[in-house]
C-alpha cells in the first residue's frame, strides 16, 4: 500500500504543478477537482484506496456536512441510474446514515448487492437488503431505512465489524468475499460520484 500511496501522490503532484503549463485552460477547475478528490479519499493523512483501508475504514466523505448536501444529489443520480425506488428516498438515506452515524453509502450498497437496488426485492416487501434471509417484510421504505440502518449500528459497528469484509462475514457468510467486493465496489462508485469535474480530472490525467 506504501508504494502505491507514492505512486498516487506522485502522480498528484504532476498534476498540480505540470498540468497548468501544459493545458493553461480551466487550471482552476483541475486543481478545484484535484482537491476534491484527494480530499474525499484521505484520512488522518492517509490515502484511502479502497473503502476498506484500515486507514480509514469507509472514507472521509462518510459525515460530510453541507448546507447544500451534495451527497443528495450524487446518491439520487446513482439511484436513478439503476432505476431503483430509493431514488425518491437519497434524503431519508443520508438522514438516517447520520443518525446512527453510518456511512451514507453503505444501505445503497447493500442494496444493490442484495436486490439489484431494490429492483429484485420480494414483493411488497419493502426489503432491498436481505434482511432476516430475506423473509422480513416491512411496512414501507422508510420503516425498512430506519431498522436496518440501526440494526447495522447495534449488531454490526458497535462491536467493530465496521468494513464490508467485517459485516460480509456476518451478513452474508456464504458468500462473504464475494458480497464485501460488490459493496465496495458500489461504494467506490457513489463516492467518486460526490467529487467535483472528477471525469474531466482523469480524462486530463
Amino acid at each position: 500500500m506504501a508504494m502505491m500511496e507514492k505512486l498516487f501522490i506522485t502522480i498528484a503532484l504532476f498534476a498540480v504543478f505540470l498540468l497548468p503549463v501544459i493545458f493553461p485552460v480551466n487550471t482552476y477547475a483541475r486543481i478545484h477537482s484535484l482537491n476534491n478528490f484527494l480530499s474525499a479519499y484521505s484520512y488522518n493523512g492517509r490515502l484511502c484506496l479502497t473503502p476498506s483501508s484500515s486507514a480509514c475504514t469507509f472514507g472521509k466523505n462518510k459525515n460530510i456536512q453541507l448546507t447544500d448536501d451534495k451527497r443528495l444529489s450524487a446518491l439520487n443520480t446513482f439511484l436513478n441510474n439503476y432505476r431503483s425506488d430509493l431514488a425518491g428516498y437519497s434524503s431519508y438515506l443520508v438522514d438516517t446514515a447520520d443518525k446512527y452515524d453510518l456511512p451514507w453509502t453503505l444501505l445503497p450498497a447493500i442494496a444493490g448487492v442484495e436486490s439489484g437496488f431494490c429492483r429484485k426485492a420480494p414483493k411488497n416487501s419493502y426489503n432491498c437488503w436481505g434482511w432476516n434471509n430475506g423473509n422480513f417484510h416491512f411496512a414501507d421504505y422508510y420503516q425498512a431505512i430506519d431498522t436496518i440502518s440501526k440494526g447495522l449500528k447495534e449488531y454490526y459497528f458497535n462491536h467493530g465489524l465496521n468494513t464490508p469484509e467485517l459485516i460480509g462475514k456476518k451478513y452474508a457468510p456464504p458468500s462473504s468475499a464475494f458480497w464485501s467486493r460488490q459493496v465496495s465496489f458500489f461504494i467506490i462508485n457513489l463516492e467518486v460520484l460526490l467529487t467535483d469535474n472528477l471525469q474531466t480530472l482523469q480524462f486530463t490525467l
